[in-house]
């Protein structure tokens, strides 16, 4: 396994998605160095946990495992997409959406 640790900040909200088998995923993109950077939590219990505080702007820490998987267009494999796979994440101080309330939330927990 791969492990990385970056800081960066959400360019938007996350959005949950579905595997084929009907696991949830919460997708999100993190801009780390000036460079998107696809990111998928698939444990439930840090989905629930995640989802309300990563929204757009929200800068964090994460720690996670480079993964990759095949991109197929049309039933032919066209090369593979790379992301990070998430097992933690803190988050470093007030969001960039300049939001009411936005400072109040700085410190929020680790997740």
């Amino acid at each position: 396994m791969t492990t990385a640790t970056a800081t960066g900040y959400l360019t938007r909200g996350a959005e949950r998605a579905y595997t084929p088998n009907g696991r949830a995923k919460l997708v999100f993109d993190l801009m780390i160095s000036e460079v998107p950077w696809r990111c998928e939590i698939d444990d439930p219990a840090l989905i629930e946990r995640a989802e309300p505080l990563l929204t757009s702007g929200r800068a964090l820490i994460i720690q996670g495992e480079l993964a990759g998987r095949p991109y197929v267009e049309r039933g032919v494999t066209k090369g593979f997409t790379r992301y990070l796979r998430i097992h933690q994440a803190e988050f470093v101080r007030p969001d960039r959406s300049n939001k009411v309330g936005a400072a109040e939330e700085e410190g929020a927990p680790a997740l």
